[in-house]
Formats: structure tokens, C-alpha cells, sequence
């Protein structure tokens, strides 16, 4: 029971941790909130991932254009010259490991749930060169998405396709922002049906 006891007061403790670093964490994004709703507009980006990579990025005007943010991300492919020849290689890996990373993660999402264009895209790749670079190959889509996106500051947008239901939380208000009336409607505005239990 003892065991048990401090187990429960040490998971306490850490939600409160973790629920006054989200707080601090929304405090400092409040004033990007405009370039953190065209980020979420994206499909496979949610908060977390819009935040990271905003904080990741910074100011997107730093970047020249989309290739040399794309290679400041470590997502461009190597070139190998050599006779006169020159061959593409693996991905250079130097720059930001943190927002290749969540670029990634964001493909993953994409390929495994995703629909639309960015998804076509995907298949495309994958039936000719495999599953890893396709991969690659979307993460360095969305980081070229997220260049015109806030140089223009526009969200994303897709004919024939839903608008995506965007909504950053905001301090103090609950880890899951959402009612359930708010947790239904998302569903259903993804494709699903919900019935009452």
C-alpha cells in the first residue's frame, strides 16, 4: 500500500509539472497564434507539431526560400559528383535534427491516416522507390508547404476537401480542450459516424 501511495503522489506531482509547462509553453506561443493556425490547417499537424516547428523555424523570413529551409532541415538530398556524373544520395542529415524529426512523424501520420493530395503524393513515391523515401520524400513536401504557407500567410487549402477544424488551446483552460459536443463534431467533420452509447 505504501508503494502504491507514493506512486499515486508522485504521478500527481508530475501532472502538475507537465500541466504548469503547457501553460508556460501557451503563454509564449499566444503571440504567433495566427502563424500557428495556418500550421494546423496542414493535414498531420496538430498543436504540438505546429508548435515545434514554428519554434524550430523562427522567423521563416530568415530562410531565402523553401530549398534553403529544406537544407537547413537536413532533408535535402547529398549530391556525389564524380567524372562529370552527378548522383542524388541519402539526405544530408545537418541542421535542425529536432524539426526533421517532427517533419516525419507528421509523414508518418499522413501516410498512415491521411487523405487528399499530400496522401497521393506519398503513394506515388512509395510504388516507385519504396516506403522510407516516400516518407522522406512528404516531409520535404510539408517543410516546402510550411515556407509558402507563412511567407504568404495563408492556411492550407485543397478543393473538394474539408476544411480542417483548427483550435489552439489556451492558458489555464484544460489539458483536453475540448467538450464532448466539440470532441463529435471533429469526428464527424473527419469522416466518421458517431452514435450514442
Amino acid at each position: 500500500m505504501f508503494i502504491i501511495t507514493k506512486s499515486l503522489e508522485s504521478l500527481k506531482y508530475l501532472n502538475t509539472q507537465i500541466k504548469e509547462y503547457n501553460e508556460r509553453i501557451l503563454q509564449c506561443i499566444l503571440p504567433y497564434q495566427t502563424n500557428l493556425e495556418i500550421l494546423m490547417s496542414i493535414p498531420g499537424f496538430g498543436f504540438i507539431v505546429a508548435s515545434s516547428v514554428l519554434a524550430e523555424i523562427g522567423d521563416v523570413k530568415q530562410f531565402t526560400g523553401p530549398k534553403q529551409l529544406v537544407s537547413w532541415a537536413g532533408l535535402a538530398p547529398s549530391i556525389y559528383e564524380s567524372a562529370g556524373k552527378s548522383t542524388r544520395g541519402h539526405i544530408t542529415k545537418q541542421g535542425s535534427k529536432h524539426l526533421r524529426t517532427i517533419l516525419v512523424e507528421a509523414a508518418h501520420v499522413i501516410a498512415s491516416r491521411g487523405s487528399g493530395s499530400l496522401k497521393v503524393f506519398f503513394l506515388r513515391i512509395r510504388s516507385k522507390k519504396g516506403y522510407k523515401i516516400a516518407i522522406v520524400a512528404l516531409a520535404r513536401k510539408l517543410l516546402t508547404i510550411v515556407y509558402h504557407l507563412l511567407t504568404r500567410n495563408e492556411p492550407f487549402f485543397e478543393e473538394n476537401r474539408m476544411t480542417k477544424h483548427v483550435r489552439i488551446p489556451t492558458p489555464s483552460s484544460r489539458i483536453h480542450p475540448y467538450d464532448l459536443h466539440q470532441m463529435v463534431e471533429i469526428l464527424v467533420e473527419a469522416g466518421y459516424i458517431v452514435h450514442k452509447a
